[in-house]
Protein backbone atom coordinates (compact mmCIF):
# COMPACT_ATOMS: atom_id res chain seq x y z
CA UNK A 1 0.00 0.00 0.00
CA UNK A 2 1.54 3.35 -1.00
CA UNK A 3 2.26 5.82 1.75
CA UNK A 4 2.22 9.60 1.64
CA UNK A 5 6.02 9.52 1.38
CA UNK A 6 5.97 7.27 -1.70
CA UNK A 7 7.71 8.67 -4.75
CA UNK A 8 4.85 9.54 -7.12
CA UNK A 9 7.12 8.75 -10.10
CA UNK A 10 7.15 5.09 -9.03
CA UNK A 11 3.42 4.62 -8.40
CA UNK A 12 1.60 2.40 -10.88
CA UNK A 13 -1.46 4.00 -12.44
CA UNK A 14 -4.12 2.05 -14.32
CA UNK A 15 -4.30 2.91 -18.05
CA UNK A 16 -8.06 3.50 -17.63
CA UNK A 17 -7.36 6.33 -15.16
CA UNK A 18 -4.90 7.93 -17.58
CA UNK A 19 -7.44 7.58 -20.40
CA UNK A 20 -10.22 9.14 -18.31
CA UNK A 21 -7.97 12.03 -17.28
CA UNK A 22 -6.94 12.71 -20.88
CA UNK A 23 -10.60 12.58 -21.95
CA UNK A 24 -11.42 15.18 -19.29
CA UNK A 25 -8.56 17.41 -20.40
CA UNK A 26 -9.72 17.07 -24.00
CA UNK A 27 -13.12 18.60 -23.31
CA UNK A 28 -11.96 21.48 -21.13
CA UNK A 29 -11.91 24.35 -23.59
CA UNK A 30 -12.27 27.28 -21.19
CA UNK A 31 -9.04 26.62 -19.20
CA UNK A 32 -5.42 25.81 -19.94
CA UNK A 33 -5.46 22.00 -19.64
CA UNK A 34 -1.69 21.80 -19.35
CA UNK A 35 -1.76 23.72 -16.08
CA UNK A 36 -0.60 21.22 -13.42
CA UNK A 37 -3.26 22.31 -10.92
CA UNK A 38 -5.99 21.53 -13.47
CA UNK A 39 -4.53 18.10 -14.08
CA UNK A 40 -4.30 17.51 -10.34
CA UNK A 41 -7.94 18.52 -9.80
CA UNK A 42 -9.00 16.11 -12.54
CA UNK A 43 -7.06 13.29 -10.85
CA UNK A 44 -8.81 14.08 -7.58
CA UNK A 45 -12.20 14.26 -9.32
CA UNK A 46 -11.55 10.80 -10.79
CA UNK A 47 -11.21 9.44 -7.26
CA UNK A 48 -7.44 9.41 -6.92
CA UNK A 49 -6.04 10.24 -3.51
CA UNK A 50 -2.51 11.20 -2.61
CA UNK A 51 0.06 10.13 -3.66
CA UNK A 52 -1.81 8.65 -6.67
CA UNK A 53 -3.24 12.04 -7.67
CA UNK A 54 0.26 13.47 -7.87
CA UNK A 55 1.39 10.40 -9.84
CA UNK A 56 -1.42 10.94 -12.38
CA UNK A 57 -0.52 14.62 -12.62
CA UNK A 58 3.15 13.80 -13.27
CA UNK A 59 2.23 11.27 -15.97
CA UNK A 60 -0.08 13.80 -17.65
CA UNK A 61 2.65 16.44 -17.62
CA UNK A 62 5.13 13.91 -19.00
CA UNK A 63 2.63 13.02 -21.73
CA UNK A 64 2.21 16.68 -22.67
CA UNK A 65 5.99 16.99 -22.98
CA UNK A 66 6.19 13.92 -25.25
CA UNK A 67 3.34 15.20 -27.42
CA UNK A 68 5.34 18.39 -27.94
CA UNK A 69 8.32 16.39 -29.23
CA UNK A 70 8.83 16.73 -33.00
CA UNK A 71 8.67 12.95 -33.30
CA UNK A 72 5.01 13.00 -32.22
CA UNK A 73 3.82 14.53 -35.53
CA UNK A 74 4.19 11.33 -37.61
CA UNK A 75 2.47 9.34 -34.84
CA UNK A 76 -0.39 11.81 -34.84
CA UNK A 77 -0.79 11.46 -38.61
CA UNK A 78 -0.59 7.66 -38.26
CA UNK A 79 -3.38 7.74 -35.66
CA UNK A 80 -5.64 9.93 -37.82
CA UNK A 81 -5.22 7.60 -40.81
CA UNK A 82 -6.26 4.46 -38.93
CA UNK A 83 -9.60 2.69 -39.01
CA UNK A 84 -11.77 2.86 -35.90
CA UNK A 85 -10.24 -0.41 -34.67
CA UNK A 86 -6.76 0.84 -35.55
CA UNK A 87 -7.31 4.03 -33.53
CA UNK A 88 -8.58 1.97 -30.61
CA UNK A 89 -5.46 -0.21 -30.74
CA UNK A 90 -3.23 2.87 -30.97
CA UNK A 91 -5.03 4.57 -28.08
CA UNK A 92 -4.67 1.46 -25.95
CA UNK A 93 -0.95 1.24 -26.74
CA UNK A 94 -0.53 4.93 -25.93
CA UNK A 95 -2.37 4.60 -22.60
CA UNK A 96 -0.29 1.55 -21.72
CA UNK A 97 2.92 3.49 -22.41
CA UNK A 98 1.78 6.52 -20.41
CA UNK A 99 0.66 4.38 -17.47
CA UNK A 100 3.64 2.06 -17.28
CA UNK A 101 6.84 3.61 -18.63
CA UNK A 102 9.23 4.92 -15.99
CA UNK A 103 9.58 8.62 -15.31
CA UNK A 104 13.02 10.13 -14.92
CA UNK A 105 14.20 12.24 -11.98
CA UNK A 106 12.42 15.28 -13.48
CA UNK A 107 9.16 13.38 -13.78
CA UNK A 108 9.41 13.06 -17.58
CA UNK A 109 9.43 10.17 -20.00
CA UNK A 110 12.59 9.42 -21.91
CA UNK A 111 11.22 10.32 -25.36
CA UNK A 112 13.42 7.73 -27.10
CA UNK A 113 12.09 4.98 -24.84
CA UNK A 114 8.52 6.25 -25.19
CA UNK A 115 8.53 6.21 -29.00
CA UNK A 116 10.42 2.89 -29.09
CA UNK A 117 7.74 1.37 -26.85
CA UNK A 118 4.94 2.61 -29.14
CA UNK A 119 6.78 1.21 -32.15
CA UNK A 120 7.37 -2.11 -30.36
CA UNK A 121 3.73 -2.45 -29.30
CA UNK A 122 2.27 -1.44 -32.66
CA UNK A 123 4.71 -3.55 -34.69
CA UNK A 124 3.60 -6.73 -32.90
CA UNK A 125 1.56 -8.80 -35.40
CA UNK A 126 -0.69 -10.02 -32.59
CA UNK A 127 -1.69 -6.43 -31.96
CA UNK A 128 -2.00 -5.16 -35.49
CA UNK A 129 -4.15 -8.09 -36.60
CA UNK A 130 -6.50 -8.11 -33.64
CA UNK A 131 -10.06 -8.14 -34.84
CA UNK A 132 -12.74 -6.53 -32.78
CA UNK A 133 -10.57 -4.12 -30.84
CA UNK A 134 -7.46 -3.72 -28.81
CA UNK A 135 -8.53 -5.47 -25.63
CA UNK A 136 -6.76 -8.71 -26.55
CA UNK A 137 -3.24 -7.32 -26.86
CA UNK A 138 -0.48 -8.31 -24.48
CA UNK A 139 -2.36 -11.04 -22.70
Amino acid sequence: MPTLTADPRAIAIAPAVISAALDCLGVLTDIDPIEPRHMHRIALALGCREPEATAVTLRLLATAAVLNDDRWLPWSRFHRNQTVDGRRIFDTALMHAVASLPLDHRGRFDADVFFDELLHILADPQITHVSGGAHAWRQ
